[in-house]
Parts: C-alpha cells; structure tokens; sequence
C-alpha cells in the first residue's frame, strides 16, 4: 500500500533530476469541455517528458550489483530518453533498444545522454523481445521489479507479467494499478482456470518465492508478454545467491501454454474461447 511516507521518500529522490511543474489553466480546453482543465508542462523536463521520474526513482531502487551489470530496455523514445539520462546519473550503461521506425530525432536525443542505441525491428514488440535477448546474451540486469513502497512484492518481470508454479497451484501478482492489464496475462489465466488448474492472484513476496525453491516447490516461473507468449525463468539471482528453477528446463505448463496460444493465434488449434476475429 502507498504511504504517505513512501511518497515523500520518492519525492526527495526525484527532484534531484525533474524540475517541478506548476499546472496551467487553458480557457480554450475548458471552453470546449465545460469543465476547469489544467495542463501539466512535463515537457519542460530535461528529456522532454515525465518519464524520466520513474526511470530515474527505479534505478535509484537497485543495488550497486545491478547497476554495475547495465541496464537494458525497450523504447521509441520518452522512455528510452528517461533511462538514458538516468543512467549517465547513476553511472552506469545503458543499452536502449528501439524500433527502426523511431524518429531520428528521439535516437539522437538517447545516444546524446550517453546510451548505447540498438536498432531492431519495425514494432515495439520486436524491439522489446530483442532487449530480453540482449539482456541473456550480455549478461545485462533482466530486472524481477519489486513493489516500490515496501520493496518485497513481486510485479513484474522486464515488461513482462509475471507467473509461478508452487506446488501445483499457479500464482501471479494481482493487479494494483502499477502492474501491466496485459491481454496475454488474461488469456493464459483464462486457459488455466478453464482447463482445472488452482489459480491466484494475488500479492506474492520474493521470500515466498525463493522459500518455496529452497524446499522444492517452486515448479515453474515465467514472464508473459505479447511478443513473447510465455518466457520461461530458469534460475533467479537474490543478494548473490542463484536459485535454480526447474533444472534450468522448460516446464509442461510453459509448454502447454505457448502451444495453444501459438496454435489459436496461427489458426492451427481450435479457438475455445472466442478470441479470434476474422478481419474481411
């Protein structure tokens, strides 16, 4: 739950980067609305928008461990901008994966505040899947992100929801207003639960995670996300310690559900649930 404390504690780190911005009354919003609209000038900040607040709050977040690896992430340009100047703050690299239809504009911009800049791909999508691959290959931080008031709850993973299998039962984190609604988070739960699987959701520790891998009931763990499907987690890094997953091995419920979900999409399994729509 956020605090009032953990608000202010936020604030203070914030400020050290973004400019505070006064709202703004527009007659001519208003005017047309029939209500007061105030604008906010977050285009004022150094990279041209709000999102540097919660790249720059996020790394703040990390241990030195981390930082010292890199970060690696996914963006056509305000977030991509955000973590760029983060980063060089905090001193560590940063590789920003973008889609190759970004404006030049917004690559410059990144690459000027010291990111390294990767092009690939025509979608986000694809740039996002790229930046997972790169964060593997490279040994870059691929980040389990904590709530960020108590730091202990578990969110998501990347960009990705997030999934366990504990003995049996299949856990994910539940929706609070700071986690992703994802359309393959819904799908999957709805599979699951349709075919008798226990599902939950609800918040879920990293002690209880890393409890449930030391005394063997930690199945599976996975990501999911719209590129992807399903991501399989082979082993988690907590405090220098790696807790294998699994035997680092694809698990039958991962398997399970990147078939049927690969197979609606393609056309190749029967679609049970109505999600596919003919386009004429």
């Amino acid at each position: 739950m956020l605090t009032l404390k953990a608000f202010e504690e936020a604030v203070d780190v914030v400020k050290k980067v973004a400019m505070e911005t006064e709202l703004i009354y527009s007659d001519y919003l208003s005017g047309q609305t029939g209500n007061k609209v105030y604008l906010k000038p977050e285009n004022l900040q150094v990279t041209g928008a709000y999102k540097i607040r919660g790249a720059y709050y996020k790394i703040s977040t990390l241990t030195e461990e981390q930082r010292s690896k890199g970060l690696v992430t996914a963006s056509a340009g305000n977030h991509a901008q955000g973590v760029a100047y983060a980063a060089k703050a905090y001193g560590c690299k940063a590789v920003i994966v973008m889609p190759t239809t970004t404006p030049l504009m917004k690559v410059d911009r990144t690459k000027s505040y010291g990111a390294e800049v990767v092009l690939y791909g025509n979608v986000y999508d694809e740039a996002a899947e790229h930046a997972a691959k790169l964060a593997e290959e490279k040994g870059f931080t691929q980040v389990l992100w904590l709530d960020g008031v108590e730091r202990k709850y578990i969110e998501e993973v990347g960009s990705m929801n997030m999934m366990f299998k504990i003995d049996g039962k299949i856990l994910t984190p539940e929706l609070n207003g700071s986690i992703l609604p994802g359309i393959t988070r819904k799908s999957i739960l709805e599979l699951l639960r349709a075919d008798g699987y226990d599902v939950e959701e609800r918040r879920i520790s990293l002690d209880e995670v890393i409890e449930a891998c030391e005394n063997g009931k930690l199945e599976e763990a996975w990501g999911c996300g719209t590129a992807a499907v399903v991501s399989p987690v082979g082993w988690l890094e907590v405090g220098g310690k790696e807790y294998e997953i699994n035997k680092g091995e694809i698990g039958p419920t991962v398997h399970m559900l990147y078939d049927e979900i690969t197979g609606i999409q393609w056309g190749k399994a029967p679609d049970r649930f109505g999600w596919t729509h003919p386009v004429k």
